[in-house]
Formats: C-alpha cells, structure tokens, sequence
C-alpha cells in the first residue's frame, strides 16, 4: 500500500538515506502544486455574526482584517461555506467569499514566504486584510458584489437589503 512505502520512505530517510529524503521531498512539492492547482480558481469563505449596517459598511470599506485565533493571528477562511461555521450557525450567519488566486498572489505561501498564507486540509490562515474589492457576501443562495449589496444595505438596513435582493430572483 502506498501510505506503507511512504512510511518505509520516512524511515529511511531519518537513517540519512539522502534518495528517500529527496523523494519525500518531490512527493511534498508535488503534493502542495496539487494542492494549489485544486484551489487556483476556487473561492475561499468567512462567516460571522455581522449583523447590521454598521458591521457591513466596516467589512466593505476595511475587508475582514485580521484577528487573533486559535492558529495565529490572521483571517480564517474555509475551503467551503460549511466550514466556516464553527462561531455561528448557517441561519445566523452572514458569509463571505473571495477568490484564492489574488490573496496568493497578494501574500504568497507560508513554506515559499515566511508571512505568506497559512493552510491545511480544511482553512487558511491570510496574513493580512483581504480587500473588500475581492468580497461577495451571500444573500439566499447567492453571492453578490459586498460594495454594491452594501450601498443598498446603508439606505435601508441589513434584514430589509437581504429581503430585496432576495426577492430579485
């Protein structure tokens, strides 16, 4: 089995068996260019508790900035909307999407830069803001533009925005 050869792999490289640590090595890269091929055209997702004008307008004028977590200090975002529910449930919930390839673009890799994006199997850790410029909050099933939602959100309020754009469709 694979997973057994890897092991095997690993054992010998801790003995100084310099192909078996180079062959981890080109599995490990390979495995992270896999990895960000996977993402490149994705979306990655935040939920909170943001709800009112007020919080919407911050997150629209500033992006979602930083904060301290259990990781680290950063943005955490999931690799789907259901994982981003661990503070708030979906139904009170207000989530946003971004795309991956600018914030890459923007902080780089943790392992290729030392303060670049943090990641696992399930969330990344962003270094730094994620510009509102790059956000869509969802309304319904849908995602729309947050700069263009928060203007109506500012004239009428979040519950009366949300119950508008929801009645587009």
């Amino acid at each position: 089995p694979p997973a057994q050869k890897q092991r095997h792999a690993i054992g010998r490289a801790r003995h100084g068996d310099m192909a078996a640590l180079s062959k981890i090595a080109k599995e490990g890269v390979e495995n992270l260019t896999d990895f960000l091929e996977s993402l490149s055209d994705k979306f990655v997702y935040h939920s909170g508790s943001f709800k009112d004008a007020e919080s919407i307008k911050s997150v629209s004028d500033k992006g979602l900035v930083p904060a301290e977590g259990q990781g680290g200090y950063g943005v955490y975002m999931a690799r789907s909307p259901e994982g981003t529910y661990y503070h708030v449930g979906p139904e009170e919930a207000t989530t946003f999407r971004a795309p991956l390839r600018p914030i890459l673009e923007d902080y780089g890799l943790y392992k290729n830069t030392p303060s670049g994006v943090q990641y696992d199997a399930e969330e990344l850790i962003i270094p730094g803001p994620v510009s509102p410029s790059l956000l869509e909050i969802k309304i319904g099933e849908r995602y729309f533009p947050l700069q263009e939602v928060n203007e109506i959100v500012q004239k009428v309020g979040l519950p009366t925005a949300k119950q508008l754009i929801r009645n587009i469709d």
